[in-house]
C-alpha cells in the first residue's frame, strides 16, 4: 500500500492504486483537530494534551494516549499501539497486545519526507480504519520528533 500528500489530504492507496481512504490535518492547529476517511464514514480527531479522541457521529469511539517518553500511542479499544521504531528501514509499526507487527510504515525516501509513506501489512485482519490510524499516528509522531529536534537546535 501507499500513501501520498495530496490536494491537503494525505491519501491512502491499496496494491491497484483505488483509494481506501483519506486524512485531513491541521498542522497550523499542532494535530487539535483532524479528519480519517474512510469509505463513507468520517472521524473527528481531536487532540488534548497526550490524548486523543475519535468521534463518529459525535459519540467517541476511540480513546488514545500517547506516551510523552516514548511517543507510542495507546489504541485502548482496540488494544494495540502505534510505536516508533528506530532503524532507517522503517519508521511506524502498529502492534497487537503481545507486540506482534501488523504492519509498518516508512517514508518512501528515507532522507527526506516529500508526502509519499510505503505501508506493508502483515496481517490480513487489520482494517482500513487501523492503516489510516496507524499512518495519523506515524505522521504525528514525525511532527513531534521535528519540533524536539528544532527546540534542541534553538538551545
Amino acid at each position: 500500500m501507499t500513501a501520498k500528500f495530496e490536494n491537503g489530504f494525505y491519501h491512502l492507496y491499496d496494491e491497484k492504486n483505488r483509494l481506501i481512504g483519506k486524512i485531513k490535518i491541521n498542522t497550523k492547529s499542532n494535530y487539535n483537530e483532524s479528519e480519517l476517511i474512510v469509505a463513507e464514514k468520517v472521524y473527528k480527531i481531536i487532540r488534548e494534551g497526550w490524548t486523543f479522541k475519535i468521534f463518529e457521529n459525535d459519540k467517541v469511539v476511540y480513546n488514545l494516549k500517547t506516551n510523552s517518553f516514548t511517543g507510542n500511542i495507546t489504541v485502548f479499544e482496540l488494544n494495540k499501539k502505534i510505536k516508533g521504531v528506530f532503524s532507517l528501514r522503517w519508521g511506524t509499526q502498529l502492534v497487537d497486545e503481545d507486540n506482534n507487527t501488523l504492519l509498518k510504515i516508512k517514508h518512501k525516501n528515507l532522507f527526506v519526507d516529500k508526502g509519499n509513506y510505503v505501508i506493508e501489512v502483515e496481517d490480513k485482519n487489520v482494517s482500513n480504519f487501523e492503516i489510516l490510524l496507524s499512518l495519523f499516528g506515524h505522521l504525528y509522531g514525525s511532527s513531534l520528533k521535528t519540533r524536539g529536534a528544532i527546540a534542541a537546535a534553538v538551545v
